[in-house]
């Protein structure tokens, strides 16, 4: 597979990828049970992993946000966050920016229905800083081309279109009951 190429074709190659990535994933046992610890907790709790998928630590939050001292943003270089959404919905811009600032691997948001997966382009190992920008460019003319009812909550779609626009991966998967 060619990656960095823009044509349909190839985002669909590495749309399926991160598909199928995302599946295998989600379908580890260690992988969905910090999933169930978090996903119905009252306030943000994060766990990190390594590149590979191994358990590093966990952060707690408030309501509705984890802040990160100075030692935490160092220990998030290059690491997969995954956190949970008490009140739904996907990404935030926030959460995306913190990944982009930290250089993560990626960023992954668990409600009690979904899990939300963002990821950089295939042929990158993390997200860079100095591409945050085309991303929230993009994120604002996909929003004011979002519908006025849809703009009130986060609306996940837009970070699906978003990932097709500059070739990011973007997955959200159902949580099986």
């Amino acid at each position: 597979m060619i990656y960095g190429s823009n044509t349909e074709e190839n985002k669909t190659e590495s749309n399926t990828s991160l598909k199928q990535q995302g599946e295998i994933i989600a379908a580890s046992r260690s992988f969905l049970r910090h999933v169930r610890e978090i996903k119905d907790l009252a306030f943000e709790n994060a766990i990190v992993f390594d590149k590979s998928g191994r358990f590093l630590f966990r952060m707690k939050g408030k309501r509705n946000s984890i802040e990160f001292g100075y030692y935490d943003r160092y220990k998030l270089q290059e690491k997969i966050f995954m956190h949970n959404h008490p009140c739904g919905g996907g990404f935030s811009l926030s959460d995306i920016w913190s990944a982009f600032a930290l250089n993560m691997y990626g960023m992954i948001a668990v409600t009690n229905e979904y899990i939300y997966m963002f990821f950089p382009p295939p042929e990158k190992q993390f997200f860079e800083t100095s591409e945050f920008r085309n991303i929230r460019h993009c994120y604002e003319i996909r929003k004011n081309l979002t519908s006025l009812s849809k703009r009130l909550k986060v609306n996940d779609e837009i970070w699906k279109d978003i990932a097709t626009d500059l070739g990011y991966q973007y997955l959200k998967l159902k949580i099986k009951k």
